[in-house]
């Protein structure tokens, strides 16, 4: 089992088209998807929670850019 984690601040249509090339691969049963929402201040948490109902996987808020 492998994990990637997958950093987001403002970018999120990057972000989503990360987590559908990964979500595509055949291997994908076999990971874990990790995406850290860093306090971007626009739309990304609310792109990224409608996504989570077609592909798997967690999403870990920060409220501010650390």
């Amino acid at each position: 089992m492998f994990g990637f984690v997958i950093l987001n601040y403002v970018n999120y249509g990057e972000t989503v088209g990360a987590i559908k090339n990964l979500s595509s691969q055949t291997w994908f049963d076999d990971i874990k998807i990790y995406v850290v929402e860093n306090g971007s201040g626009n739309e990304s948490i609310e792109r990224l929670k409608g996504l989570q109902g077609h592909i798997d996987f967690e999403l870990i808020v920060s409220p501010e850019n650390l």
